[in-house]
């Protein structure tokens, strides 16, 4: 079980977008994974993008840029339980839709992986912003 899952007591853990890092260049040099490859972090950031591209259309996701656009802030992080993830979708306008059509089911920690990949994608996509959160692995995502 991912570190992260057993300090806030969750039962299951599975992949969530803090497991990969920030993909920051200061991260970057933490992780020698990433300075074996030519362009590394730019590597990465596309390849998230085109896994994004494959599952998901932008167009799709409307209700939920709008509701970041009308205020809604989410942070997310290594510390951040994934029943916070499971309470989002019910808050936010568009997230539960889009996590169902990702088809990860039920489980809280499914949800949260998705939660953060939907997200990323969104950042990467330069629908949402995303100010670094320094030592936890996620972010806070924005308008």
């Amino acid at each position: 079980m991912p570190y992260f899952a057993a300090r806030v007591e969750q039962r299951r853990a599975d992949a969530r977008e803090i497991d990969l890092g920030d993909a920051a260049p200061e991260d970057v040099l933490a992780k020698p994974a990433f300075d074996a490859f030519p362009g590394g972090v730019e590597v990465f950031k596309n390849e998230v993008a085109a896994v994004f591209n494959r599952h998901v259309s932008v167009d799709d996701l409307g209700a939920l840029v709008e509701a970041f656009e009308s205020g809604v802030v989410i942070e997310t992080g290594e510390s951040v339980p994934s029943r916070d993830h499971v309470r989002w979708t019910r808050e936010t306008p568009g997230l539960a839709d889009a996590v169902a059509r990702l088809g990860v089911g039920e489980s809280p920690a499914g949800i949260a992986s998705a939660v953060e990949f939907l997200l990323e994608g969104l950042h990467l996509h330069r629908r949402l912003n995303k100010e670094r959160a320094a030592g936890t692995g996620g972010g806070r995502y924005r308008a």
